[in-house]
């Protein structure tokens, strides 16, 4: 399961998709047009970052 939120940033200018994690879970932060996206799951980092990808080419 991959939890993803989307919201209106403040800031406007994109930032690359960026890794983190806590307490179990990988956590990737990004932004794209004036929205921030957060995916969240405890996939392998690598897959989730493939589906952050995905999202990124939709």
């Amino acid at each position: 399961m991959i939890n993803l939120f989307a919201f209106v940033s403040a800031d406007r200018s994109d930032a690359a998709p960026k890794l983190q994690t806590r307490d179990g879970f990988n956590i990737v932060r990004w932004r794209i047009g004036g929205l921030t996206y957060i995916a969240v799951s405890d996939l392998e980092p690598a897959q989730l970052l493939a589906f952050v990808r995905l999202v990124g080419a939709a």
